[in-house]
């Protein structure tokens, strides 16, 4: 059993009916179909997303997205997410490479990648694959992954690769190839014309023709500094005078202009901005667990009606995000008000609404960024059956490995979760140093009421621990030990000791141990 994978990362973001057609990129990444890759990287806010976005709505050829995010650091999310996207389009393209990816032991990768290559060779036809915001995902593993599509896709597939940073594959061997399109931060910037078209005739300002010039300038084509510069303008008696002071690096615009942007808004409307800036995507419900109280739909309307950087993430809009440079200056003056306002209860709310909707990750996410250890655990271990239990132990991965030995040894829990999540991934060679953590923290805290409980799992994870190795006599010696010391209600650590020989003796005659 899995998380479920989130079907709004597969939608390409609708475009606005305020855009400014774009036609000389549009052509170029028209163009651009012929070769094998097309590269759109540039810093935030340059528009790569609602570019593509664009292109791909008026794409005659059948087109899949991805929208990535950290999460699909993790190898085996980043393929599953790519074998969905594809399935977008025809429901064969995945056949065979989804029940791949979910076959127990789980396959490399690498193989359910190559699987899916070869469905892909069967296709007649040209498609597309976009993978947007690719800086989130990209490690050595991903990256490896990437460069194995790419060198052994068949031509029927065109990649689309959009990213803050030049990913870290075989570029130069692409373009000699004449197999690569790039777009660039000079490609994106708006010129003076596209300036002139989103400000007086997108927007309605009716500037003139030496405040456009004026702003496009200060902005040097920025898109998102001159999407903020607009709202603001829109409240303005004086454009001359806003233009003028309208200057300095992107951080200290976005600091200004975000300070004119929430003293416009109504004060209900800036507690809402502020509260839901802490998450990576909303709906109304969310919202109103974040708020409590039934302002979601309400405020999320308002939101879009007055053009307050909110992306759509799906065709209903039933899911929307903000426009990550206007999120994360919402996050910074909320952090500034800590004081006022304390960030951690808005996190636990969204940990607890995620949570009751079986969305284990994002619930884990923000009880971390809450700071509660106690809540954080107690997602982790779930309803009878712990996230790592449950092939997903990433998350947990992550989290636990950022932490210090003393943080750890304060929680015994965590060094067992610890040596769960290295069993879970494979990384059987990790699993000692967690076990020895756990038997010191474990022993002092003999007297703690969980304490049996705790020493009969850590009896479970060495039976496993001893799985790994083959060690026959370790591994009845401890499973039986976990049952002797496990609660009867802890049935989870109890069925993981009984099944530890159980997986011992059919691996034998298979010859994998």
């Amino acid at each position: 059993m899995t998380t479920p994978l989130l079907a709004t990362k597969l939608f390409a973001p609708l475009p606005s009916p305020r855009s400014v057609e774009r036609r000389r990129l549009t052509e170029r990444l028209d163009a651009g179909l012929q070769g094998k890759l097309t590269l759109v990287c540039a810093p935030a806010g340059f528009g790569k997303s609602t570019l593509l976005g664009a292109w791909v709505q008026a794409c005659e050829l059948p087109s899949a997205w991805l929208s990535l995010d950290e999460e699909e650091r993790d190898p085996n999310r980043f393929v599953a997410y790519l074998t969905a996207s594809l399935r977008s389009i025809s429901a064969d393209l995945g056949e065979g490479a989804l029940a791949l990816a979910q076959a127990r032991p789980r396959p490399s990768a690498q193989t359910v990648l190559i699987h899916l290559i070869n469905r892909l060779a069967k296709r007649r036809g040209k498609l597309v694959l976009v993978l947007d915001d690719y800086q989130w995902a990209s490690n050595p593993e991903v990256d490896a992954l990437l460069s194995f599509l790419i060198e052994h896709m068949p031509a029927s597939l065109h990649l689309v690769v959009a990213s803050r940073e030049v990913p870290t594959i075989a570029l130069a061997r692409l373009r000699a190839q004449g197999q690569l399109l790039e777009i660039g931060q000079n490609d994106l910037r708006f010129h003076e014309e596209e300036t002139r078209l989103f400000l007086n005739q997108s927007m309605s300002l009716g500037l003139t023709e030496p405040q456009v010039k004026a702003l496009d300038a200060r902005t040097e084509g920025w898109p998102a500094g001159l999407q903020m510069a607009a709202v603001s303008l829109a409240g303005q008696s004086d454009a001359d005078q806003f233009i003028q002071s309208f200057t300095g690096s992107h951080r200290l615009v976005l600091d200004y202009l975000l300070e004119e942007v929430l003293q416009r808004q109504p004060a209900d409307i800036q507690a809402f901005l502020l509260s839901t800036s802490i998450l990576d995507r909303m709906c109304a419900e969310l919202c109103d667990a974040v708020m409590q109280a039934e302002v979601g739909h309400a405020s999320l309307h308002h939101l879009e009606r007055a053009k307050l950087f909110v992306v759509p993430l799906d065709d209903e809009r039933r899911w929307v995000r903000y426009h990550h440079l206007f999120g994360a200056a919402l996050q910074q003056r909320l952090g500034q008000t800590q004081a006022l306002a304390p960030v951690a209860p808005l996190h636990l709310r969204a940990c607890a609404w995620y949570e009751a909707q079986g969305m284990v990750r994002q619930a884990l996410h923000h009880a971390v960024a809450a700071g509660d250890t106690a809540r954080a655990i107690q997602v982790v271990q779930g309803k009878g059956m712990p996230l790592y239990f449950l092939e997903d132990a990433e998350p947990v991965l992550q989290w636990l490995q950022d932490q210090s030995p003393a943080f750890l040894d304060a929680h015994p829990p965590l060094w067992l979760m610890l040596a769960w999540s290295y069993l879970a991934t494979s990384l059987h060679s990790e699993m000692q140093a967690p076990i020895l953590g756990a038997v010191a923290a474990i022993e002092s805290a003999a007297e703690h009421p969980a304490y049996r409980s705790w020493r009969g799992e850590l009896n479970a994870v060495r039976a496993w621990e001893a799985v790994a190795r083959g060690d026959a006599l370790t591994i009845a010696r401890e499973a039986a030990l976990a049952l002797e010391w496990l609660p009867e209600d802890n049935l989870a650590v109890r069925t993981a000791a009984s099944s530890a020989a159980t997986a011992w003796q059919p691996n034998r005659s298979m010859g994998k141990w």
